[in-house]
């Protein structure tokens, strides 16, 4: 963004700037992150082969065929 404003910056002096922030991933993000894919890929018993493939619908309350409506176990 500095560099988009015109200022010269080098990169190191970035670096250190996100560091002084927190912002940088920890080193071995990248492994840790892939290691999780799998487990998450063990809960499905058909696990999507493609990106954004996995989806969920939460609701509380439904349109019945007879327009009524239907909500919880009562």
């Amino acid at each position: 963004m500095m560099r988009a404003d015109g200022c010269e910056v080098s990169t190191s002096t970035v670096e250190r700037a996100l560091r002084r922030r927190g912002l940088p991933l920890p080193s071995g993000f990248r492994a840790d992150r892939r290691s999780w894919a799998r487990l998450r890929k063990r809960v499905f018993r058909d696990p999507p082969r493609q990106r954004n493939r996995v989806w969920q619908t939460d609701f509380s309350e439904f349109e019945t065929a007879r327009a009524g409506s239907g909500g919880s176990a009562r």
